[in-house]
């Protein structure tokens, strides 16, 4: 192989490992959000059943009429 061939092929292999890096980067960033997604949406529920609970603790009465 003539030296030509062999830098390319050197540069394409550099390429590569930095295209792994980035993918396997991108791929934590993508589990990261999915955690962050589950915490949030489990979060959300908490606070719904709390809200939900407190609201049908709580009676309404109508305001009495001032005179």
């Amino acid at each position: 192989m003539d030296e030509e061939k062999v830098q390319a092929y050197a540069d394409l292999a550099a390429q590569m490992m930095e295209l792994h890096a980035s993918i396997a980067l991108l791929s934590q960033n993508v589990e990261k959000m999915a955690r962050t997604d589950e915490e949030v949406t489990s979060m959300t529920r908490i606070f719904n059943g709390v809200f939900k609970n407190a609201a049908q603790q709580t009676t309404y009465r109508e305001p009495s009429p001032s005179s």
